[in-house]
């Protein structure tokens, strides 16, 4: 088979090296194509490369706390989140949205297309590909028998919305309409938006690569998933670092909260506090550490009030203070939930969060 040169990476970047195409379906051992003006090796893109960027694929790097697989939210540009002067093509406007919502068919279709890549069905439990329909819109597997529809396992299942409710739902949660206020707009109760919201998080955390930790730490999956076997006590030590404007809140299993007392009290590291949740000054290659739970006040004479920490200086940390200080009674269970959110919205605070949120939404629930 012949293959033809296409170029070369631009000085600097990983892998550089000759770039190859072929109009041929089989191409060589390393190389995929992803479209016609589009090549990629070792996650570099022909758009990439004329941007002097690379996609990070699979590292620690690669999302929030290393993140999601086959979304923006996961292979994630560093350099492409804080641009404010570009507009992502992937932006709904609001004649794009009320087009979605002006029927349960259009809405439907829209969550189809991430349920469903190139609309291929198959089985959630065993991914067998040969299906058999039934009635009411389902489908069962040849291999396992299982019977599911469109959204079976999936967080989009956990809630009692239809697809246009959902859709509004997401947009007053991109907008941070309070949660009664939400009741009132969707004519639902106060207890249907609180569950709302909590699997709307959940599928943000269902997203990252730490998501295994955090699983095992005792955060529960989701809706179907399976439940810890014990209550949360302390939050999991998260370690906090800024890559090109991108913050990274990436899970520290190897850290406890007892660990953190120990290094305020043996070795003088700095430690600051806003409600019951405790940030420290620079710690290794972080530019802090944050963790909430009781263990870190185990009596009154144990402070975290000092001042100047370089964390108070960047905008990611303000923008945490101000949402949770909106929140009466952080439990520790549910501060991963809200850490992982304001990165999301601080990282994609120049896009659009809907067709983010959307697809997190469509994911299927891990089994914890």
């Amino acid at each position: 088979m012949t293959v033809r040169r296409f170029g070369t990476i631009p000085p600097g970047l990983p892998g550089d090296g000759p770039w190859t195409r072929s109009p041929r379906r089989r191409i060589p051992v390393g190389f995929r194509v992803t479209g016609v003006r589009r090549l990629s090796r070792s996650g570099l893109s022909g758009a990439s490369i004329a941007r002097g960027r690379r996609i990070g694929r699979g590292s620690r790097l690669g999302g929030c706390g290393g993140l999601v697989a086959g979304n923006p939210y996961g292979e994630f540009d560093t350099k492409k989140w804080p641009d404010g002067n570009r507009k992502s093509s992937d932006d709904m406007d609001v004649i794009g949205f009320n087009d979605l919502v002006s029927s349960k068919q259009a809405a439907r279709r829209f969550f189809l297309d991430f349920c469903w890549k190139n609309h291929q069905r198959f089985c959630p439990r065993c991914r067998e590909r040969k299906l058999y329909r039934v009635s009411g819109g389902r489908r069962r597997c040849s291999r396992c028998c299982y019977t599911f529809h469109d959204f079976s396992r999936r967080f989009l299942n956990s809630c009692a919305f239809d697809c246009r409710q959902w859709l509004w739902f997401l947009k007053l949660f991109e907008l941070e309409v309070p949660p009664r206020d939400m009741a009132a707009q969707l004519r639902v109760s106060y207890p249907t938006v609180l569950k709302g919201q909590d699997i709307v998080r959940r599928a943000i955390v269902a997203q990252a690569l730490d998501a295994t930790l955090l699983h095992r730490a005792g955060v529960w999956a989701g809706p179907g998933g399976k439940r810890p076997e014990s209550a949360m006590r302390d939050s999991p030590v998260f370690g906090i670092i800024d890559v090109g404007g991108v913050v990274i809140c990436d899970t520290l299993p190897e850290l406890t909260p007892e660990e953190l007392l120990l290094f305020k009290c043996n070795f003088r590291l700095r430690t600051a506090s806003f409600g019951r949740v405790v940030y420290t000054a620079p710690y290794r290659n972080y530019l802090a550490m944050a963790c909430c739970g009781p263990s870190l006040w185990p009596t009154d004479l144990v402070r975290h009030e000092d001042k100047r920490l370089p964390l108070d200086a960047t905008d990611f940390w303000g923008l945490v203070k101000q949402r949770l200080g909106r929140v009466r009674g952080l439990p520790p269970v549910q501060f991963p939930l809200y850490l992982k959110e304001m990165e999301l919205r601080y990282n994609c605070r120049n896009r659009d969060l809907l067709g983010v949120l959307a697809k997190a939404l469509c994911a299927f629930v891990p089994d914890g």
